[in-house]
């Protein structure tokens, strides 16, 4: 570890920090789901991209921040740093509905499109708050507006380290469902 990551203020261990991550990724799973049936089934809030999308995009990428920054900031700091996020995120997924609705339509421009955001828009959120995430985190978990170079570095690699640790999870979870599902096909149990 840096040397500049070593010097900085610890915050006091607070217990229950594993049942508020898992609180939040419930309810942020909850809210997901509930989003997907009103797509599908084409009920409210799918019928309004303007509003649908927004709470899309807030209820994927806002828990990922508040869960990545409990027991790393402070209380306070971690909600301005959400509720700011939030608002960032809603406003760029309205503006990007708004535009591809027609509001903003050059010679041969965007046409109109169902209740989902941009593929633009998803990658460079993405890539957008990971980037201040690390920002944000560097500059809480050293106590000032801007952090030493060593600090930004290490949250960077550690916050892409986990990053890449999640995708992998992920992607041998889902390999390990669909060969589970293979081999119900090859004994003919279908459910």
């Amino acid at each position: 570890m840096h040397a500049a990551a070593l010097d900085t203020p610890e915050l006091p261990p607070r217990p229950g920090i594993a049942a508020t991550r898992i609180a939040i990724g419930l309810a942020q799973g909850l809210v997901l789901h509930l989003l997907y049936r009103a797509a599908l089934d084409l009920a409210w809030p799918a019928t309004m991209p303007r509003l649908f999308v927004p709470l899309l995009m807030v209820t994927l990428l806002v828990p990922v921040i508040v869960i990545n920054g409990l027991g790393q900031m402070t209380p306070r700091r971690l909600l301005l740093w959400a509720a700011g996020a939030a608002g960032i995120v809603a406003a760029l997924a309205f503006y990007d509905v708004w535009r591809m609705e027609g509001a903003w339509q050059p010679p041969n421009g965007p046409k109109p499109r169902g209740p989902e955001p941009s593929p633009q828009l998803c990658v460079f959120l993405a890539a957008g708050f990971f980037i201040a995430h690390a920002l944000v985190l560097a500059a809480a978990l050293e106590g000032r507006r801007i952090a030493s170079y060593g600090a930004y570095f290490e949250i960077a690699w550690k916050l892409g380290v986990q990053l890449a640790f999640s995708v992998l999870f992920v992607g041998v979870t889902w390999l390990v469902l669909q060969l589970g599902a293979q081999l119900f096909l090859l004994i003919k149990l279908d459910f």
